[in-house]
């Protein structure tokens, strides 16, 4: 009966001609010499694995094994990426969640202060802000002038202006809140 050969004495040759190498092309895809190692250990996991090196021999193998590692590191750098994708993804809902959260605080902050007011000056900036009238449709509805309605809206404003200080959102809030009405 014939000897079959050492294959493990052949992969350890193997391994030992060509892994210092591979390693040094891994590095190039990764810096973290950790990263590289695991990349060049999964190449060779693979080539025991299914006897690749039974079966390709020479230049053939240490080409297969060079594609076999730029293959690998590719594929690694393409998961890392949509990883990073996702986590970017996931990084805006969260500022737009928590934006959000923000503007419906100011916004039920404001409609508070606004039916605090005084009811003509409450119709007038419920009229203009949230139900997106004009002044004159506001000064005909409540039976008052032109000149009423731009004087008490502004007198609204201002107070809300010292109630909110100095924040800037806050005809942001206005605005996104008619949008939300």
């Amino acid at each position: 009966m014939p000897q079959q050969p050492d294959i493990h004495r052949e992969f350890a040759a193997i391994y030992k001609e060509h892994s210092k190498p591979l390693l040094a092309y891994a590095l190039q895809f990764f810096p973290l010499e950790e990263e590289a190692k695991d990349i060049v250990q999964e190449v060779f996991m693979n080539l025991w694995e299914n006897h690749l090196f039974l079966k390709v021999r020479n230049e053939a193998l240490k080409t297969y094994l060079f594609r076999a590692v730029r293959n690998t590191c590719l594929n690694r750098l393409k998961k890392k990426d949509i990883v990073c994708d996702r986590l970017d993804d996931i990084r805006e809902d969260i500022e737009e969640t928590e934006t959000r959260i923000l503007n419906e605080d100011l916004i039920d902050e404001i409609k508070k202060e606004i039916a605090a007011m005084p009811d003509q000056t409450r119709e007038i900036i419920t009229g203009i802000y949230f139900l997106n009238l004009k002044y004159q449709e506001v000064a005909d509805r409540l039976g008052i002038s032109l000149n009423t309605v731009k004087t008490l809206l502004r007198t609204g404003l201002v107070h809300l202006r010292k109630q909110f200080g100095s924040r800037t959102d806050l005809f942001l809030a206005l605005v996104i809140a008619h949008q939300i009405d």
